[in-house]
C-alpha cells in the first residue's frame, strides 16, 4: 500500500478515538510512539496521512519537519492533536503546511473524513516490471 493513516502520539489517548471516529471498514491506523518512527514511516510510505500530537515541546520541531513536506514528501499530509492549550499555535501550523489542527477528542470525525478522503484519492502503486506498468495503464486492461 503506497499510503498509511499514521499517528504519533505519546500517551495514546487519541488513537481509540480516532479509531472509532474511522468507523467500521475505515482505513487502518498505525501508531507510533515517536516522532521520528512516524517519519520513517513517513518515508517508507511517502503519500501517507500523518496525525502529529503537537506539545509546547515539540512545536518549533513540527514546523520545521512540516514547512518542506511539500517539497520532500509532495503527496503526504500532516494534521495535528493538541490540547486546548495549545490552540494558538494553529496560525503558525497551518501556515506551516498542516491541512487541520484538532483540540477536542470529541469532534475527530471531520478530521477523520479528511484522512479518509485524503488516503482515497491516492493511487495505488505501479507495478513495478516495465511490461507490467505498461499493460496496467493500457485502457483495455484484461485484469
Amino acid at each position: 500500500m503506497p499510503a498509511r493513516l499514521i499517528i504519533a502520539e505519546r500517551n495514546g489517548r487519541w488513537a481509540p478515538v480516532l479509531r472509532a471516529a474511522l468507523g467500521e471498514g475505515g482505513p487502518r491506523l498505525h501508531e507510533s510512539g515517536t516522532i521520528e518512527a512516524a517519519w520513517r514511516m513517513l518515508d517508507e510510505f511517502p503519500a501517507s496521512f500523518l496525525i502529529v500530537e503537537l506539545t509546547h515541546r515539540n512545536a518549533s520541531a513540527l514546523v520545521d519537519r512540516v514547512f518542506p513536506l511539500a517539497r520532500t514528501h509532495p503527496r503526504a499530509r500532516v494534521a495535528l492533536l493538541a490540547d486546548r492549550a495549545m490552540v494558538g499555535y494553529a496560525g503558525l501550523m497551518l501556515e506551516a503546511g498542516v491541512v487541520a489542527l484538532t483540540c477536542n477528542p470529541r469532534r475527530l470525525a471531520p478530521l477523520a473524513k479528511v484522512a479518509r478522503r485524503h488516503l482515497a484519492t491516492v493511487p495505488p502503486e505501479p507495478p513495478a516490471a516495465p511490461v507490467e506498468r505498461i499493460w496496467a495503464e493500457l485502457p483495455w486492461h484484461p485484469l
